[in-house]
C-alpha cells in the first residue's frame, strides 16, 4: 500500500508500505522511505507515529523538528539488530 496517511502529503509519494518479520511471522507493519527527499523528511512534523519508518541507506538520525522522542534501531547487513537507542526530541544521537 502506498501513501500512508500519517505523513504529509510532501514525502507521501515517496513511502511504500511493507512487513517487519521475524521468523515468517509478521512483527509489525513498516513504511519505508523510497527516495532521499522522503529519508531527509522522515517523521518530522508527525505528532503521533502509528508506523515505524524503514531508512535505507542511512548512516545516522537526528531528532531536530521531531514531534516526540524516537527510538531507533540500527541494522547490519544481515537484517539483526545491533544496537537500540533512543533519541529525545531535537537531539543529535
Amino acid at each position: 500500500r502506498k501513501n500512508p496517511s500519517h505523513h504529509s502529503p510532501s514525502s507521501q509519494e515517496a513511502l511504500s508500505t511493507g512487513w517487519l518479520m521475524r521468523d515468517d511471522k509478521v512483527l509489525a507493519s513498516i513504511s519505508s522511505a523510497e527516495s532521499r527527499r522522503a529519508r531527509r523528511v522522515g517523521l518530522r512534523g508527525i505528532e503521533r507515529i502509528n508506523t515505524p519508518l524503514f531508512l535505507q541507506p542511512c548512516r545516522w538520525v537526528h531528532t531536530f523538528g521531531m514531534k516526540a522522542p524516537l527510538c531507533v534501531l540500527y541494522i547490519n547487513n544481515d537484517g539483526e539488530v545491533v544496537k537500540i537507542q533512543e533519541l529525545k526530541r531535537n537531539r543529535l544521537p
